[in-house]
């Protein structure tokens, strides 16, 4: 039997030991940063908003969203909460986001205002729940923290790839053989 790490337990140890450290830092007009502690606070209120969408451990979760703290604490939230995550760049094709949801087939889809008209059309046109969210570093979408919230093995990572051939795939990740 092969050993492999949990990337809950590894990050449940983190924030108990390091919590107050800072874990991420978001660059730009105003430098933002968060602690172990208030990603794991994040991760839980993600997953509390996202249960309120529909979206559970098994579940897949589309995000269009510029590299931000809301992108990578959504990505933690997923991986704490055992929900499939499906990342598209904010510059993909409308033609893409077709294939994309036919690929990976979210519950809904999470996404920049700040898209492109065209992109956002598109992810509407896949008749799947489209909420936008806000990367401002506020957290303004997402509920206050009402406890903790259960954590699941079982994520995965849908990376969308053209490939060498042209033709759209998913490329699938483990969540904890990716930690």
């Amino acid at each position: 039997m092969e050993w492999q790490r949990s990337f809950n337990a590894d990050f449940d140890d983190i924030v108990a030991r390091f919590g107050a450290r800072m874990a991420l830092i978001a660059a730009g007009d105003e430098e933002r940063s968060l602690s172990y502690a208030q990603l794991d606070t994040l991760a839980d209120r993600y997953l509390l908003w996202l249960a309120t969408q529909g979206v559970g451990p098994g579940a897949c979760v589309g995000a269009v969203l510029p590299n931000s703290l809301e992108m990578l604490s959504l990505f933690i939230a997923c991986l704490r909460g055992g929900i499939r995550f499906a990342p598209l760049a904010c510059d993909t094709a409308p033609a893409e986001v077709e294939r994309w949801a036919e690929l990976v087939k979210p519950v809904c889809c999470l996404y920049s205002p700040l898209l492109a008209a065209s992109v956002v059309d598109s992810l509407k046109a896949t008749q799947r729940p489209c909420l936008p969210v806000e990367v401002d570093g506020a957290f303004r979408h997402l509920p206050a923290l009402q406890g903790r919230q259960a954590h699941h093995g079982g994520a995965r990572v849908y990376l969308y790839s053209s490939g060498t051939t042209g033709e759209p795939k998913g490329i699938v990740l483990d969540g904890d053989r990716l930690w």
